[in-house]
């Protein structure tokens, strides 16, 4: 079976309602995981999809019959781009789409140079992507028995020749 094919575009309105279904679908694995049914992605809408595009960006990656197959959000929050919800339809993960995702929101936010996001301490395929694409975990906080929050954390590395100064 060979990979599928995907192209990543910023979401449209009427993308909204499909999101928010890949949402509750990618974060129902998690919701076993932990034994919580009351994961706060498990109650996207298309209302609430329809805010965090007016908050910030949200990008999806599409296959080759249109069919919304990922997606990530990314918001400023202070000098940093918050980055959540990037979710991938369950049966393509670990295919490279995340990871495609996460570094066109780095794109898209190529002014900023730091970018924060958060997992569950037993969701150890996100937590290796993350520090794979170069986060570092920096805290953890409880949220009850079954859940711990990871925080991680990147600084984008000044490219060659680029000074913080004047001259």
């Amino acid at each position: 079976m060979s990979e599928p094919v995907f192209s990543i575009r910023d979401a449209a309105p009427a993308d909204a309602a499909d999101i928010a279904d890949l949402t509750r679908r990618a974060f129902a694995g998690q919701a076993a995981l932990y034994e919580d049914d009351t994961l706060p992605p498990l109650s996207d809408t298309a209302e609430t999809v329809l805010d965090a595009m007016g908050r910030g960006t949200v990008l999806v990656a599409e296959d080759t019959a249109g069919s919304i197959v990922g997606s990530v959000r990314g918001e400023m929050r202070g000098e940093s781009c918050v980055v959540g919800r990037l979710v991938i339809e369950p049966a393509l993960q670990g295919l490279g789409i995340g990871r495609a995702l996460a570094c066109a929101l780095e794109e898209r936010f190529a002014s900023t140079d730091r970018f924060e996001i958060f997992t569950g301490h037993r969701s150890e395929p996100a937590l290796h992507l993350y520090e794979s694409l170069g986060y570092a975990r920096e805290r953890t906080e409880y949220v009850h028995d079954r859940l711990s929050l990871v925080f991680l954390a990147k600084e984008r590395c000044a490219p060659e020749g680029r000074t913080n100064h004047s001259s």
